[in-house]
């Protein structure tokens, strides 16, 4: 109990200077994305939907709205300054803010949700003790502060 309570003091010290997400961010999910990407981005969808009751559309589309990028897309390979999945050694993730979106992918095949698992843990305070046992935070507003992984 003491350490719950120590992590949420952590995550809530730390929230307060970082990136907060609303319902008014989507998940952008390329049309062509692999099974691995897709698993990755419901994942998100519904540990985020979980911790802060924020409902996160799933579209293969930004459409002018702050985006938490999965997987990999020309748009992604864009902001990333040329980065493909192939360049990638194996299962290497990356995890950055450029601009407005946050973007969470890594190497094909399992890459991607393996840098979903990643976030999950690291900025928004997820944890798996066992495959029954988890911790999943309360936090509203949903705020995060990363540093670039890749």
């Amino acid at each position: 109990m003491l350490i719950r309570i120590f992590i949420l003091l952590l995550l809530a010290g730390s929230a307060a200077a970082g990136e907060v997400i609303t319902d008014r961010h989507v998940i952008v999910l390329a049309s062509d994305a692999i099974p691995s990407e897709a698993t990755a981005a419901v994942e998100l969808r519904q540990y985020i939907y979980r911790i802060s009751g924020e409902f996160l559309r799933i579209t293969d589309r930004a459409e002018g709205a702050p985006a938490i990028r999965v997987g990999w897309s020309a748009e992604v390979t864009g902001l990333l300054d040329g980065l493909t999945p192939e360049g990638m050694a194996v299962d290497r993730i990356v995890i950055r803010n450029v601009g407005n979106d946050l973007i969470l992918t890594g190497a094909r095949p399992r890459g991607t949700l393996f840098a979903v698992y990643t976030f999950l843990e690291d900025a928004l305070g997820v944890r798996w003790w066992t495959p029954e046992t988890e911790f999943v935070p309360a936090l509203s507003p949903l705020a995060y502060e990363t540093q670039a992984v890749d």
